[in-house]
């Protein structure tokens, strides 16, 4: 039971980290601390293992379509 709470934690995190990415252009470090990351590496690889995509290259990627 243990390990679908984390995924689901982590999904919420990742969700909630996909945001700001996406309309401001704060640093993805930044973002990846108020998320609860400690670790902007770890951050990187927990997003790019969700969204198949690295924070910032997603958002640029959204950010893009919306202008």
């Amino acid at each position: 039971m243990a390990g679908y709470e984390a995924r689901y934690t982590t999904e919420q995190r990742v969700a909630e980290a996909a945001r700001p990415l996406a309309t401001t252009k704060l640093p993805p470090q930044e973002i990846s601390q108020r998320c609860g990351f400690t670790n902007a590496d770890h951050f990187g690889k927990v997003f790019r293992r969700f969204r198949n995509t690295s924070p910032g290259a997603f958002g640029r990627s959204v950010r893009e379509t919306k202008a």
